[in-house]
């Protein structure tokens, strides 16, 4: 007999989840403006990254890299949720 165990979610799993769940109940123009702001603080991070590796802070860098990690799963999770509006 096989038991089926609870598949655990990654990191990146969570925010997705979490954030299409938020997304859903949002606006078309606030969820627009999201996005925008989203994509804004990904390049903010992937310029800091950059110092933080010239600077040779990887601590740092690390960082800022798991902070565009987020931003690009929530983006994408926007681009979903638009693209199911879109659909309907």
């Amino acid at each position: 007999m096989n038991i089926l165990k609870k598949r655990s979610e990654t990191p990146v799993e969570k925010v997705r989840r979490s954030v299409l769940n938020k997304l859903r109940n949002t606006s078309s123009g606030e969820l627009i403006r999201w996005a925008d702001n989203t994509i804004t603080a990904v390049g903010t991070n992937l310029r800091e990254t950059q110092k933080n590796l010239n600077r040779s802070d990887p601590a740092q860098a690390l960082m800022h890299l798991e902070d565009m990690r987020t931003g690009a799963v929530s983006l994408l999770a926007a681009i979903q949720v638009l693209e199911e509006r879109v659909k309907q």
